[in-house]
C-alpha cells in the first residue's frame, strides 16, 4: 500500500522543479528511511533507501527517460562484458509512458575525489586502466560517456563503473572513455 507521508516528503524535498512526481514512481511498498541525492541538475532524481540499501534513479521527461533506459542498457552491457550477473547491480527497472526508473543496489566501496591531484589518484587510475582493458574490446566500443573518478567505485580489488546514462549516444573508437578519464583526472584538480 502506498504511503502518502513518504510521497509528500519526496515531493517537497526534490530540488528539481521540472520533474512531475507521480505516486507510481515512488510506490515501492517500503516504509523506509530515505535520502534525496542531489544530482548535476540534469533532471534525474535519485533517492537512496537506507534500510533496503538501494538507489532509485527516475525521470519523467522524454529526454530523461532515455537516460534511464541508457543506464539500464549500459549497466547490463558492462556487466555482461565482465561476465558478471547484471542482477547483482540492477534490482528493478521500469519504463512506462510517463516515467522511467531503475533501482540500483548500493555498492559499498571507496570513491576517489576527482579534484585530487594525479599523485593522489595515480594508483586508482592505474587500476581503472587495467580494468578498462578487460571489458573494452574491438576498434569501436559502446561508451560510458562520462567516465570520471566520480563514476567509479573501488571495492576490495574490484572496480565498478557506474552512471551509464550516456551509453546510447553511439559507438566510439576504443579508448574514448579511458582518454576522457585521464583528461578529467589531469584537468579537474587545476580547474577546481
Amino acid at each position: 500500500m502506498f504511503n502518502n507521508n513518504f510521497y509528500n516528503k519526496i515531493k517537497n524535498l526534490l530540488p528539481l522543479k521540472k520533474i512531475k512526481i507521480s505516486k507510481n514512481i515512488l510506490d515501492t511498498n517500503i516504509n523506509d528511511k530515505f535520502k534525496v541525492i542531489r544530482t548535476h541538475k540534469n533532471n534525474t532524481a535519485i533517492i537512496f533507501f537506507t534500510q533496503k540499501n538501494f538507489f532509485r534513479k527516475f525521470n519523467t521527461s522524454i529526454k530523461g527517460k532515455k537516460k534511464i533506459v541508457s543506464e539500464y542498457k549500459g549497466t547490463k552491457w558492462y556487466n555482461k562484458r565482465l561476465k558478471r550477473n547484471y542482477r547483482s547491480i540492477i534490482q528493478k527497472y521500469c519504463n512506462k509512458d510517463s516515467y522511467a526508473f531503475i533501482d540500483l543496489k548500493n555498492i559499498s566501496g571507496v570513491k576517489m575525489k576527482s579534484w585530487d591531484s594525479l599523485t593522489v589518484n595515480y594508483q586508482a587510475l592505474k587500476k581503472v586502466f587495467d580494468h578498462y582493458i578487460l571489458y573494452s574490446k574491438g576498434k569501436k566500443n559502446m561508451i560510458n560517456g562520462d567516465l570520471t573518478l566520480d563514476n567509479i567505485i573501488f571495492k576490495n580489488r574490484k572496480v565498478y563503473i557506474i552512471d551509464w546514462e550516456f551509453f546510447d549516444s553511439k559507438k566510439r573508437l576504443a579508448g574514448y572513455d579511458i582518454t576522457y578519464l585521464f583528461l578529467s583526472a589531469s584537468c579537474l584538480p587545476y580547474i577546481i
